[in-house]
């Protein structure tokens, strides 16, 4: 039988066991979460900066070939990691497309219904990119899904970019 001693250090020595198992594990979950939430944010920003390009522009989004400079000459710091998410390696300046759908648009013909992807992650990282389901990140940046950036100013994670209105 064992002391009590020797129960306390054998308990002890299970629960670091136990931490130093779970603690990589953990790491990881969070900084999965940290850069998901970052993109998600950079996200919502665009989506906010395209509502007040609209507001200033008599209600019309941006051609879908200069969204990206539009967007940056008055409403985006172009020193910031807005246009990239983290998980994005390549050398592209944007990691976001813009649905080409919907360029010139006016934002009010946009909101109804208020569920179209506005912005999505890009497989064509480029200067002003944009495109449609065919463009998507692919792989996923996020696990088995991307982040899509909806008219509404929602953003949603899903695996299916079909799934969602495009126009």
């Amino acid at each position: 039988m064992l002391s009590t001693r020797a129960r306390v250090g054998l308990a002890f020595a299970a629960v670091l066991l136990l931490f130093a198992l779970g603690y990589p594990i953990l790491l990881r979950s969070r900084e999965r979460t940290g850069r998901h939430s970052a993109c998600r944010q950079n996200m919502r920003d665009l989506v906010m900066a395209m509502r007040m390009y609209a507001y200033d522009s008599d209600g019309l989004l941006p051609p879908a070939s200069q969204w990206c400079d539009a967007l940056l000459m008055a409403y985006l710091d172009p020193n910031s990691d807005m246009l990239k998410c983290p998980r994005d390696r390549s050398a592209g300046r944007c990691s976001y497309g813009m649905n080409s759908a919907l360029g010139g648009k006016a934002l009010a013909e946009v909101g109804e219904p208020p569920d179209v992807v506005l912005f999505y992650e890009t497989v064509r990282p480029a200067r002003n990119p944009s495109g449609g389901p065919s463009d998507v990140a692919s792989p996923p940046r996020h696990d088995s899904s991307n982040l899509y950036a909806l008219s509404d100013a929602t953003v949603r994670l899903t695996e299916d970019p079909t799934a969602l209105r495009w126009e």
